[in-house]
């Protein structure tokens, strides 16, 4: 949706001052409706009648407010009838409206082809094609977060096909942004190939993206309860066998794993 904008020093312009209540309340609402149906900043001679009503003035009434607006420099005559001054300082044209539109159209197309989707994963093997790390999908934030990236950007032409779409981590989608591969210093690399950089990612911390989208140690039923889920984070259910379920803590550097020997475990405090 688009917003009519004005300037917010407009209260205090003395163009502004100098308007009666009626000149103002046309120029508001002309705005409005300019705005509305992407018109540039032009209103149309007939609009003028229609727009009488909203004002709360007569046509003839409407017309001297109009007049006004020319006198005082905020609207100019145009052969279809008037135009905003510096409509375009304020307001997008109906142009770049329209092409924002079709790229974020062309954009959210993948969230809704499941088949589309499912084809990616199944071909990507939920592994990140710029860093080769393994996504999880079901988190929202962190770095491991599961994206679905244009190769091309959607901003520079690109389509959501099968052979412009690949899987991504979160990490590396924010690093690309709208950039091309070369923009970005970035390599594409095979599908289902796993980079040894993505090793070192994960014990830099980003496994916390996989505790934001299954339950934390200790929040099942019941205290001293875990799951085994992936990676050794909890997935809720179940008494954690001894020995089996690190305990991640947070710590300056990113997560941690205490073992069961340590004396920071969970196991090894019952009696404090």
């Amino acid at each position: 949706m688009t917003w009519f904008k004005v300037d917010d020093k407009l209260h205090a312009h003395p163009k502004w001052w100098a308007l009666s209540p009626n000149a103002k309340a046309l120029w508001t609402t002309a705005g409005s409706w300019c705005s509305s149906y992407k018109t540039d900043g032009i209103v149309l001679a007939g609009q003028i009648a229609m727009l009488a009503p909203q004002v709360g003035l007569s046509p003839a009434r409407t017309k001297a407010a109009a007049a006004e607006l020319v006198e005082a420099g905020m609207w100019t005559t145009e052969p279809a009838g008037w135009a905003f001054h510096n409509w375009t300082d304020f307001n997008p044209l109906r142009a770049q409206q329209d092409k924002e539109a079709a790229i974020e159209k062309e954009r959210k197309k993948i969230q809704n082809d499941q088949d589309l989707k499912a084809t990616i994963r199944l071909r990507d093997r939920d592994l990140c094609r710029y860093c080769g790390v393994r996504v999880n999908f079901a988190a929202r934030t962190g770095h491991l977060a599961g994206r679905y990236d244009h190769v091309v950007p959607v901003t520079k032409g690109g389509k959501t096909t099968i052979d412009n779409v690949v899987v991504c981590c979160n990490f590396d989608n924010l690093r690309k942004y709208n950039k091309t591969l070369d923009e970005a210093e970035m390599v594409l690399l095979d599908p289902g190939t796993a980079a040894p950089e993505a090793d070192s990612r994960l014990s830099n911390g980003s496994v916390f993206a996989q505790s934001q989208a299954e339950p934390r140690l200790g929040s099942g039923p019941g205290r001293d309860r875990a799951g085994t889920g992936r990676d050794g984070i909890g997935a809720g259910g179940g008494a954690a066998p001894s020995g089996s379920v690190p305990r991640l803590m947070q710590s300056v550097g990113g997560v941690v794993r205490v073992g069961v020997d340590d004396a920071a475990h969970p196991n090894n405090q019952r009696g404090a």
